[in-house]
């Protein structure tokens, strides 16, 4: 790796694509990833590419971005620059992807390397002195371009298991370098990922839909249980014609898998016929980060929370304006309205090219589900609303609901477990609307204090579990007699006072002889609202923590700090989401 000493300043990382064009005169200014030729990157690491996840499996509220390569099962393994260019960005954090590299190309790309255990040592050295020059943990870096410059098939640095990392492996993603769009890099056909495997069908759901006062009222789902004729072809285990209701849509199970590997993964694209028109057809190419909490709307969120398969909605709800669908008739809807025969075909594709189908005929009219009336008001999902009443007010922005909703909001009668439960209840537990029902942006809830209190400090809301027994942390602050706070769920929510601040535990006895060690470290940990942050001094002098899990690590040769084979005095202070510190001090000799 080749480095250019300049003066460190951070920049505004969409400014990168144009220093990178600058820097590079010759690129390719609107190539994409797309149109790169199949020979441009190399592997990223030198093992065989067995994945663990593709790309854009639908996670909690978002649409998985890159691919996941597994390492083994342990960290260490060598990374490699997968293309010629420059290291345009560094990430640290103890969430998200961890320790993590942007490498932004002379053609307008930019490679992701997430959950890095470790960075080369110029790298590591830049950023060790600007963690402690910035007295942050957490850091997102831009170094000038041509600083870290780097050749296709270098070393830069390590693979590891940090961040919200569930197991060594690496993440790895392609963008374009302007949008940040990132690319389906197995469908590109970049690596050599084996894959002769055709998606898994599990179950066909259906959903009766009637309309009213403008707002859609789905009925519980009908399951239908699905056979293999042979590989990659499905038919229903009932063989008879469905008798379904006149309107409604079909929300299919499926799940995929590649060679080599048993990890369920992602479906690339659906097509749903009807007598041999096309009616709903969608494809996950690429996706841009604004996009990703469609997410809840693709599936049926519902359904989907708990089940490792994909259950996709074959229809497109009125809020949802990811463009990835083609070809939608109706929304997706089925609609018909006597009773005639029609022939439905359901086409899954894999990212290599791999399909299985589902036939069936399925009968409209004859099958009509009755669907009650709810109760609540008729809310229009691309207008704004608010709701106050009983010491409860919510706000729900414009454009947050993916369709339009009856909407309730009532105190609860759900008792609250003091024996489970971490916090005492200060006001009625109140119900905003279903859990179930998803949201693409905060709403605002704020609920009422009483007045007769004297201390209205380390005040939050909470989320209450529908059997009372559990408590999490939803955030907000006190102000002019009510708790107000950001969420993008619906549920059962309540006021409760946090007094109770973090624990931290070292792992050696005050004033241990820690002559040899290269470490010294601490669990800390908090049983509501979270440890929001962690700072240490070791003989006055700021120092660095590494935090994976509930343990904080403080690796001696990362501080400026003299050790001369005396007494050392380390103070540790944490800090909880409701601003509750613990602060230590313990001496060791080194």
């Amino acid at each position: 790796m080749r480095t250019k000493i300049s003066h460190w300043r951070i920049i505004m990382f969409l400014a990168v694509a144009a220093a990178l064009f600058a820097f590079y005169p010759n690129s390719a200014q609107s190539q994409g990833v797309a149109d790169v030729p199949k020979d441009y990157y190399v592997p990223p690491m030198n093992l065989r590419l067995l994945l663990s996840a593709n790309f854009a499996e639908a996670r909690t509220d978002h649409f998985h971005s890159g691919i996941d390569i597994k390492t083994g099962g342990k960290e260490g393994e060598p990374l490699f620059a997968v293309a010629d260019g420059y290291i345009a960005r560094i990430g640290v954090s103890p969430t998200g992807f961890g320790r993590v590299l942007y490498i932004a190309h002379p053609n307008g790309t930019t490679s992701v390397y997430a959950h890095m255990q470790r960075f080369e040592p110029e790298v590591e050295q830049y950023v060790e002195q600007e963690r402690i020059r910035l007295k942050k943990h957490r850091v997102d870096l831009y170094p000038e371009p041509g600083m870290f410059q780097v050749r296709r098939g270098e070393r830069i640095g390590l693979s590891g298991n940090s961040g919200s990392s569930l197991g060594p492996h690496l993440h790895f993603e392609l963008r374009d370098t302007p949008s940040q769009r990132v690319h389906n890099v197995a469908k590109l056909g970049f690596y050599d990922i084996k894959d002769d495997i055709p998606p898994m069908l599990v179950r066909l759901h259906y959903i009766a839909v009637d309309t009213v006062n403008v707002v859609p009222v789905n009925a519980r789902p009908r399951s239908f249980e699905l056979a293999a004729a042979s590989r990659g072809v499905y038919y229903l285990a009932d063989t008879t014609a469905l008798k379904l209701s006149p309107c409604g849509y079909f929300v299919l199970e499926a799940t995929d898998r590649k060679n080599d590997t048993n990890n369920t993964m992602g479906i690339y694209g659906v097509d749903m016929e009807l007598d041999g028109e096309r009616v709903f057809s969608y494809r996950l190419d690429s996706f841009l980060f604004d996009n990703t909490r469609y997410v809840n709307s693709f599936t049926h969120y519902g359904m989907q929370k708990g089940s490792r398969n994909e259950l996709i909605r074959l229809a497109v709800q009125d809020g949802n304006r990811m463009p990835i669908y083609r070809g939608v008739k109706d929304r997706g809807a089925i609609i018909c309205n006597d009773d005639t025969v029609r022939q439905v075909k359901i086409t899954a594709h894999d990212d290599n090219g791999n399909t299985s189908v589902l036939t069936f005929r399925v009968c409209l009219g004859s099958g009509k589900q009755p669907v009650a009336i709810p109760e609540g008001i008729p809310v229009d999902n691309r207008r704004s609303f608010s709701r106050g009443g009983e010491g409860l007010q919510v706000s729900i922005p414009a454009n947050s609901l993916y369709e339009p909703i009856y909407y309730r909001q009532y105190t609860d009668s759900v008792t609250v477990n003091p024996r489970t439960a971490p916090l005492r209840p200060l006001t009625p537990v109140y119900r905003v609307h279903d859990e179930n029902t998803p949201l693409h942006s905060a709403m605002t809830v704020s609920i009422d204090v009483p007045g007769e209190s004297d201390d209205f400090s380390r005040l939050c809301i909470a989320r209450v579990s529908a059997d009372g027994k559990k408590f999490s942390y939803v955030g907000g602050k006190y102000s002019n007699g009510r708790v107000s706070a950001s969420t993008r769920n619906f549920g059962l929510f309540t006021v409760v006072r946090d007094t109770k601040a973090p624990t931290v535990n070292p792992s050696f006895a005050n004033g241990a002889d820690l002559k040899g060690q290269q470490s010294i470290s601490f669990n800390v940990s908090d049983d509501f609202s979270g440890v929001a942050s962690y700072e240490g001094e070791i003989d006055g002098q700021w120092i660095i923590f590494e935090k994976q899990g509930a343990v904080i690590t403080h690796y001696f040769d990362s501080s400026s700090v003299n050790y001369n084979g005396g007494e050392h005095k380390i103070v540790v202070r944490v800090t909880d989401n409701c601003g509750n510190t613990t602060a230590i001090e313990r001496t060791f000799i080194r």
